[in-house]
């Protein structure tokens, strides 16, 4: 690839230099005091959004050096960065290795600018060692230079800066509390869209093990957990089917949902939000079990695991039992394997519903046999037990089984539901056990 670094210093001198580089093999170059180094690769400035063959440079400190990745191969590697006054990196979006981040270390101020810094603004870049005179800067977290004396405009302000720090930390150390950080913080910080109602809910955010300080490090980035959340809340008003633009994986694993769920799955996740109430989904917990409820399904229609009766009943499915919880299992698994016969909970109500009226005729079909004393060593079967949802029963004891249905005490009354029949499975496995 081609390769280009200009470097600018203050002065407004600046020096273009390119190079034919590949991975592994990275190009060196020396910090310079009081400027900025701009990457370009094949023509298109790199601010750290950018992605090379899918991936995005990723910035790691080696030392008192600035070193640049992709993928974990070194592209460029500047020189004594850390320690030369006045260097920075111009670009915003960067990522981070090995939770290696620009920041301040044994009292050292490091710099990184935010957006297109022009030379005349260099001077207010702080930089390893630099005093007061320029402005003391510090990083927050990845990117966000910020004015902590005089200097001029154009940065993040002090309470600007307080603010995200303090929203930062707290999802860095998963510190977040229903109240803190407080609305006046998220104010100060220069983010909209959080009040009294949902402020719980933003900061349940913060506690989750996906956003730390790596995503809270500016005010867009807060700001996107903000809007993402509050497009959930929305979806969720009480009212089913009236959501109008769906909501994407990208928002849930915004707020810090683990497997957010995608294709067939997120379909169901976002059907069942919209039909919610929001206080069912207003801390990120709930929103979470909800995601995992909706994974559960689709793997089980792909023959994966089944979810659990908790599961179904979160996801709103109704008439679903512990006795006929085996035949909705099995109805779900009986779907296709892409998920699209439960995709809606509609559908899914559908399905377990089929499930349910299964498992009701196994029962029946039990009961009969009882009450007609006119089971057989086979018939019932195996299959049928399975349905009803009882368990024990086994083909090495069916018929054992089967001739208690023919007594004259066993009748329909003893038979009419699958906890009956249970008991009558375990006790006779108990004397057949004993025996």
């Amino acid at each position: 690839m081609k390769l280009t670094l200009k470097n600018t210093q203050v002065t407004g001198l600046s020096e273009t230099q390119g190079y034919l580089v590949s991975p592994n093999n990275p190009i060196k170059i020396q910090a310079v005091p009081n400027s900025k180094v701009e990457l370009v690769i094949d023509g298109v400035k790199q601010t750290g959004r950018e992605l090379i063959n899918g991936k995005p440079i990723q910035l790691k400190r080696v030392g008192d050096n600035l070193e640049l990745s992709v993928d974990g191969e070194p592209l460029v590697e500047i020189d004594n960065f850390y320690g030369t006054q006045g260097a920075s990196l111009d670009g915003e979006g960067w990522q981070f290795t090995n939770a290696d981040r620009l920041a301040v270390q044994d009292g050292s101020l490091v710099p990184l600018a935010i957006t297109e810094i022009t030379p005349q603004a260099l001077p207010l870049l702080a930089v390893a060692g630099a005093g007061t005179g320029i402005g003391a800067l510090a990083v927050l977290g990845a990117v966000g230079l910020v004015a902590a004396g005089g200097g001029g405009g154009g940065g993040v302000t002090t309470d600007q800066a307080t603010a995200l720090a303090e929203i930062q930390t707290a999802a860095q150390n998963d510190s977040a509390t229903s109240s803190t950080p407080s609305l006046t913080t998220y104010t100060s910080a220069g983010v909209t869209g959080v009040t009294a109602a949902n402020l719980a809910a933003i900061n349940s955010a913060l506690n989750t093990t996906t956003v730390d300080g790596s995503k809270t490090d500016t005010a867009a980035k807060v700001q996107a957990i903000v809007d993402d959340y509050n497009a959930i809340l929305a979806s969720a008003d009480g009212t089913a089917g009236n959501t109008t633009t769906l909501l994407t994986t990208a928002q849930y694993l915004d707020i810090g949902i683990s497997g957010a769920p995608t294709g067939n799955g997120l379909s169901l996740l976002d059907n069942v939000i919209d039909g919610k109430p929001s206080t069912a989904v207003d801390v990120v917990s709930e929103v979470q079990a909800l995601a995992d409820a909706a994974n559960a399904v689709v793997a089980a229609a792909a023959a994966g695991t089944a979810p659990t009766l908790a599961q179904l009943v979160l996801l709103g499915v109704t008439g679903v039992t512990a006795s006929n919880l085996s035949a909705v299992q099995s109805a779900i698994k009986a779907s296709p394997d892409d998920g699209s016969g439960v995709n809606t909970l509609s559908k899914l109500q559908t399905i377990a519903s089929s499930g349910e009226a299964a498992a009701a005729n196994a029962i029946t079909a039990i009961q009969t046999a009882s009450q007609n004393d006119s089971a057989t060593p086979t018939a019932p079967s195996l299959d049928t037990y399975t349905t009803a949802g009882v368990t024990g029963v086994t083909a090495g004891n069916l018929a054992a089984l089967n001739s208690a249905l023919n007594t004259a005490s066993i009748d329909g009354s003893k038979t009419d539901t699958a906890a009956k029949v249970q008991a009558i499975v375990n006790d006779y496995n108990a004397i057949l056990a004993s025996a």
